[in-house]
């Protein structure tokens, strides 16, 4: 893998001097040297018996691969400046827990168990509040334990992704990349996970579903890979506007990597700059939000332009909890590439509040300044 400077190779993604129409404005596809430097790290999966998390090292062929055609994406900005964090990491555990375990009837198909969870802003002081949650711990791997994995281990802040246990044996690997000319040290977590080759796939005996084929699967090495990133892009104006669009264009050359059937970046985009908005599908990404929309209301008999999406407060993630001065807006984000549709995209933990007490009252605060987006995706 080439090592080209970063400076220089993301300056060749961005063409952005049509000002009049962002959302459609043409990009240079960037190419396999724009590659960041990648420091690949382990996954970690909790033991019961001893009690801990064990570090184990991804393989590049996992010999206990499930079926993953369909899955299911949480991504979700869990506030870092708000006090009361144990509480509030708590209640978000807890309705993590709640919301993907509502239907555990007979026969159903538990959401944990095809639910990757995406979380950014999480506080490494407070990474032992979800380490230590017993349903993280019976149901999810997870890509930290501290901010020693991290690139900027200094910072107070990074990102996290839970991967379900069910997926362990399609962990192949997991890797960082540092956001070229970031000042708050923001970074990409990168996970890839196995995907059945066609061919690989045999009928089940639970209806519809499939599975993989472990002989098949040792004749063929030409395996394909579903990457996801989970990102938090630079905050603030100024600056930062062009910092964002070089790190979102740093991710493409990963997602769309030989070997990659699938490529989704999703998180904290903070796109609060005059570019942001048209940026995805300059770079050939589809906004899963503005995609799903688009085609229900087609279905409606509704004609709808991607501004008018972007611009429907339906959308919105941030900015009502608290109302603050600034407008609020479509903050986060679930951007796809290759062979993948959306199914179903909806906002959650819209209004999540937590009962606190202090010395003198008892206090009801937000859990968290952003909503999450939980997304269900399909492999094409």
């Amino acid at each position: 893998m080439t090592e080209s400077n970063p400076a220089t190779s993301q300056g060749r993604l961005l063409d952005t001097q049509d000002e009049e129409d962002p959302y459609h404005a043409p990009i240079p596809r960037p190419t396999q040297e724009d590659h960041l430097p990648m420091a690949f790290r382990p996954i970690y999966h909790f033991d019961a018996h001893k009690q801990s998390w064990i570090m184990q090292m991804p393989t590049t062929l996992p010999s206990d691969a499930s079926r993953l055609t369909q899955f299911k994406l949480i991504t979700w900005n869990i506030d870092f400046m708000q006090s009361y964090g144990e509480e509030r990491y708590i209640a978000a555990l807890n309705f993590l827990e709640r919301f993907l375990t509502q239907d555990e009837s007979p026969g159903s198909t538990r959401l944990v168990s095809s639910t990757v969870i995406l979380l950014q802003e999480i506080d490494q002081r407070l990474l032992e509040y979800i380490t230590g949650h017993p349903f993280v711990r019976e149901s999810y791997l997870t890509t930290d334990i501290s901010g020693n994995t991290w690139l900027n281990d200094d910072n107070v802040y990074g990102v996290v992704t839970l991967i379900p246990k069910t997926y362990s044996g399609n962990v192949a690997s997991v890797f960082r990349t540092n956001f070229p000319g970031s000042r708050m040290g923001r970074e990409a977590l990168y996970v890839d996970l196995v995907l059945p080759n066609p061919e690989e796939l045999i009928p089940s005996t639970e209806g519809d579903t499939v599975a993989f084929d472990h002989e098949r699967e040792g004749e063929s090495q030409q395996l394909r890979y579903l990457r996801i990133a989970n990102v938090h892009l630079e905050s603030l104006r100024g600056r930062s506007d062009a910092e964002r669009l070089e790190q979102l264009s740093s991710t493409v050359p990963f997602l769309t990597a030989p070997g990659v059937h699938v490529g989704v970046v999703a998180g904290d985009m903070n796109p609060i700059g005059p570019e942001d908005a048209g940026l995805p599908l300059k770079l050939g990404l589809i906004d899963a939000w503005i995609a799903y929309t688009r085609r229900k209301r087609e279905r409606e008999g509704c004609t709808i332009s991607d501004e008018e999406i972007d611009d429907d407060p339906l959308g919105y993630t941030w900015g009502y909890q608290p109302p603050t001065t600034f407008s609020p807006r479509r903050m986060d984000k679930v951007l796809m590439c290759g062979n993948v549709d959306v199914v179903d995209i909806e906002r959650i933990a819209d209004g999540l509040e937590v009962q606190v007490v202090d010395e003198t009252e008892m206090q009801v605060l937000w859990v968290t300044d952003h909503c999450g987006l939980f997304a269900s995706l399909v492999v094409e």
